[in-house]
């Protein structure tokens, strides 16, 4: 689904700039295409000043990439069309520091370091769903010790002789048994309630409060994988690893703000991706919940947004 965008100048002025000096160069659509590996469709939309063709982080990566081939634009224009395009993201001097040891009290649907918090409702339908089920399981346990008892009853009833009585209590064993069938008990469910739509904007994920303490090195899928920097003296010290453990998805990867890092893959079941970075990492997957990752070791909890930053 495309979504609207109003131009700005700065974004009129950036689309003008980059088909202009296409033409001064003689190059065709197609050639840039090639260059910058982009379609040649979303080339044309960019320069024609459309700019709701595509999630917006998208297109501020696309004509981030066609500036640089075309050498046009610099930092401050390249900043003005991010926040045009409404792209914001969260960074580590917006976070207090925390002074206490005590986990800190997350509001009703809170949003935490890109992960939503499950809301008190959620709960609330989870604790409902599990007393029906303990309600039923007691009601077919309660049932099955009365017909136990009767059968009891009426075994002593026939070692004591008494014929007439224990015939009679006989058919009536096999009436139950023949008329007992299992209990359909209906149960209503309440409503799940909407889920708030999810953000289009990266969301960073803080090493410091959201990662987990699990580690993957004793996995068997695991062995020959390093997930942590070769050295700490390295250049290199963010180390992320992907695995898609079912089905598919397919991941897009940017290290240390440099777009051609990985283009776009489509990762099956089991394949595994490692990634390096000085700085940041900017990650974008599809079906996050096929996804686990792993910072520095570290296993990231699971998350439904499919844009995250590492920095």
């Amino acid at each position: 689904m495309t979504e609207k965008v109003s131009v700005s100048k700065s974004l009129e002025h950036m689309a003008r700039e980059l088909k202009n000096a296409r033409m001064a160069r003689e190059l065709s659509l197609d050639e840039v295409s090639k260059r910058v590996t982009i379609q040649k469709s979303y080339l044309e939309k960019i320069e024609e000043g459309d700019f709701g063709f595509l999630p917006r982080v998208y297109i501020f990566t696309y004509i981030k990439e066609y500036a640089q081939e075309m050498g046009v634009g610099n930092d401050e224009i390249l900043e003005q069309c991010k926040k045009d395009l409404q792209i914001y993201r969260v960074t580590r001097s917006n976070v207090p520091p925390d002074t206490s040891t005590e986990k800190p009290v997350k509001a009703e649907g809170e949003v935490h370091a890109g992960i939503r918090l499950p809301s008190v409702m959620n709960r609330v339908i989870i604790g409902v769903v599990l007393l029906v089920l303990v309600l039923v399981a007691s009601f077919f346990a309660f049932d099955n010790g009365k017909l136990s008892t009767f059968l009891s009853r009426t075994q002593a009833s026939l070692s004591s002789g008494n014929v007439e009585h224990s015939a009679r209590q006989s058919a009536t064993i096999a009436q139950l048994k023949k008329e007992k069938s299992p209990v359909s008990v209906p149960v209503a469910l309440p409503a799940q309630p909407a889920l708030p739509a999810q953000p289009s904007s990266s969301a960073l994920v803080s090493q410091a409060s959201a990662l987990s303490t699990s580690s993957p090195d004793s996995r068997e899928w695991a062995k020959g994988i390093s997930f942590t920097p070769a050295s700490q003296s390295s250049s290199y010290q963010k180390v992320l690893v992907v695995r898609v453990v079912k089905g598919f998805s397919w991941v897009k990867v940017i290290v240390d703000d440099n777009p051609k890092s990985v283009p776009g893959t489509e990762v099956q079941t089991g394949q595994v991706l490692r990634f390096e970075a000085q700085k940041k990492i900017w990650l974008n997957v599809g079906r996050p919940e096929n996804v686990e990752l792993y910072l520095n070791g570290k296993k990231v909890p699971p998350f439904t947004i499919r844009t995250l930053v590492f920095e």
